[in-house]
């Protein structure tokens, strides 16, 4: 088919003739509700779908549906039960039951504690019963003495029909006896009536004794560990002093070991140290065997003095600034003076400041600086000597 250009021309033109007819705008908002109503009716079908799944299901919800029904009227009614228990028992409801609860909470404690004291208690409830068995039957006593009296008084209106003198004396004897025995019966119950009132405060007393006595039990209970643990620790300290002084002889011992055997010229072989009964005891060592001080000569004993003040002053040289000896060497001879200038050099020099007061010429030559107090003419005299 062969279609010219005019015709295509007219074609067009008709079709523009005709799309004037239309208004466009119109048409586009048309167009846009179109697509809204398409898009609106595809939500609708995929609900109504949604719909058609769940009414599927409907037979087995109902289902459902009944047996909760079914099990929420069970718990309404076991609910009503209790609540008609509650208001039976006279709460109202579960939290005014509670409330009651925590009230009486304390009331059961105190019981609790109240077992503690119960046997004094009984005691107590046990006399208190006794003085009221004694208090009702001086009550029915004078109860019988009033029938008595009532009757004496019977009588006397009778006899006074019939009065005699004898008769009168006698019952008025009777009655005045009466009255006695009734006044010493009221007197009696009156007394009662204040032992019972005692016996009630002191009940009352006992009580608070009984938290008092509670808390002291405690506090004993504290104050027994706490003395547990001192005790221990007294023990510990015991035991570690004795350590220390066995240690504190041990190295004394030593020291005054060499110190003796320089000053006998090694005639001993050693010192033993030994503490028993909070004092020290002094032994020394010869051909091997323990010799005790009655063995020594009075020099050797001098001689072994010296050497364990020597050897304490040694044991404690860390500790002490200065050490003063005064006349170290009496009744020491020529060669242990100069044993002991020697000892002196070589063992003193541990400790800071040692001050010797002597009239030995030969003690001078351990020393570093040397005074000298004379007496000149009734007056000391004191002058620095220098050292060779």
């Amino acid at each position: 088919i062969v279609i010219t250009n005019e015709e295509v021309l007219k074609q067009i033109k008709e079709n523009e003739e005709k799309l004037t007819q239309f208004n466009l705008k119109e048409l586009e908002e048309k167009a846009g509700k179109y697509e809204k109503l398409s898009e609106e009716k595809n939500r609708l079908e995929g609900k109504l779908k949604s719909i058609l799944e769940e009414l599927k299901k409907k037979p087995m919800l109902e289902k459902m549906k009944r047996n909760i029904e079914k099990k929420m009227e069970n718990a309404r009614k076991e609910l009503q039960k209790y609540e008609e228990k509650f208001k039976e028992l006279g709460f109202e409801s579960e939290d005014s039951l509670k409330a009651e609860l925590e009230k009486l909470r304390p009331l059961y404690e105190e019981y609790l504690g109240l077992l503690d004291v119960k046997e004094e208690l009984e005691k107590e409830k046990k006399r208190l019963y006794e003085e009221e068995k004694e208090l009702r039957d001086l009550k029915s006593q004078r109860k019988q003495l009033e029938e008595q009296l009532s009757l004496l008084m019977e009588t006397i209106a009778k006899l006074e029909k019939k009065y005699s003198k004898e008769e009168h004396d006698k019952l008025k004897k009777e009655h005045v006896e009466k009255r006695e025995a009734l006044t010493r019966a009221e007197t009696e119950l009156k007394n009662l009536e204040k032992r019972k009132e005692e016996l009630s405060k002191t009940l009352e007393s006992l009580q608070k004794e009984r938290d008092n006595v509670k808390n002291k039990k405690k506090e004993l209970e504290e104050l027994r560990k706490a003395r547990e643990r001192v005790q221990e620790l007294r023990e510990k300290v015991r035991k570690f002093k004795n350590i220390l002084k066995e240690d504190a002889l041990a190295k004394v011992g030593e020291y005054a070991s060499e110190i003796f055997e320089e000053l006998t010229e090694e005639k001993y072989s050693g010192i033993t140290v030994k503490a028993k009964e909070n004092k020290v005891v002094l032994g020394v060592i010869y051909d091997g065997k323990e010799r005790d001080l009655s063995f020594l000569s009075g020099g050797e004993r001098i001689a072994l003095g010296l050497a364990f003040r020597l050897a304490l002053s040694l044991y404690l040289a860390g500790e002490i600034p200065l050490l003063i000896m005064d006349e170290p060497t009496p009744y020491l001879d020529e060669e242990r003076r100069r044993r002991l200038v020697d000892i002196m050099e070589r063992y003193l020099r541990r400790i800071p400041q040692v001050i010797i007061v002597s009239h030995d010429e030969e003690l001078k030559d351990a020393a570093d600086r040397v005074v000298r107090i004379r007496l000149e003419n009734g007056v000391s005299r004191v002058e620095e000597v220098e050292v060779g």
